[in-house]
Parts: structure tokens; sequence; C-alpha cells
């Protein structure tokens, strides 16, 4: 439930629900990669069988989860937060 919150304070704060488990810059063309359902979902659903921030769980996984540290794909360009 903090994570759906947390999307929705998102949206409030920038007018798009970026991931939460991400620093958003607030510029929706920069931010573009993590809208959730981010562009890294699906990849990291694939392998680890949760995203990121474990919104998304992969069907197999919902019965036996275990809890994993999903590495962080996005590359952060400091230049970004300018």
């Amino acid at each position: 439930m903090l994570l759906l919150n947390s999307l929705l304070v998102n949206h409030e704060r920038y007018g798009y629900m970026s991931c939460p488990c991400r620093l958003a810059t607030g510029r929706r063309e920069r931010d573009r990669d993590i809208i959730c359902p981010c562009v890294y979902r699906e990849a990291d659903v694939g392998e680890f069988g949760t995203c990121f921030c474990g919104l998304y769980v992969a069907e197999k996984s919902k019965e036996k989860f275990v809890s994993v540290n999903v590495p962080e794909r996005r590359r952060i360009d400091v230049k970004a937060f300018e």
C-alpha cells in the first residue's frame, strides 16, 4: 500500500507517476524511463521475479516469493538534476 500511495504522491508532485523507489528530476522527458511501470520492469521481473521496487511480481514467483535485491539498471546523469 505504501508503494501505491507513493505513486500517487509523485503524481501530485510531478504530474506523472514516477517510480517511488527512484529519484525523479521533475522533468517528464528526463524521467520517461521511470514512469511506472518503468522500462526496466520487464527485464527485472524476467530475471529476478520482481521489479526494482517489488510492485510487480512474476506469476510464478507469487506462490513462493523470496525477497531479492534487484540491482539498479538506471544510469544516473547528475546533470539531469541541474
